[in-house]
């Protein structure tokens, strides 16, 4: 987040995207006490992998099977074949996790 963010801002510096995505996809967001420094989860439709994918930003404490729950549809199978490299066990925070959206 930079200083005087909205998530209407945020929604509209991205093709498609949408506040109510915004929520979706951060669940417990408050959007009246956006913090400057923090991340969210956005959809990138222009993203290499196009709109069949979205990215999840790891914090403290996120596991595989904790942000499958968070995404519908999507298990932890989906998040393992997505992200090879990734060990399921010891995720770094602030790496970038690919979301299969279908």
């Amino acid at each position: 987040m930079q200083p005087g963010n909205t998530l209407t801002n945020i929604a509209a510096v991205y093709d498609g995207v949408t506040v109510d995505d915004l929520f979706r996809l951060n669940p417990g967001i408050d959007p009246y006490s956006l913090t400057v420094g923090s991340e969210i989860v956005v959809v990138d439709y222009n993203s290499e992998f196009g709109e069949d994918y979205l990215y999840h930003t790891v914090q403290p404490g996120n596991t595989f099977n904790e942000i499958a729950s968070v995404y519908d549809g999507v298990t932890v199978d989906d998040l393992l074949e997505a992200n090879p490299n990734e060990d399921p066990y010891e995720l770094t925070i602030g790496s970038r996790i690919v979301i299969p959206l279908n």
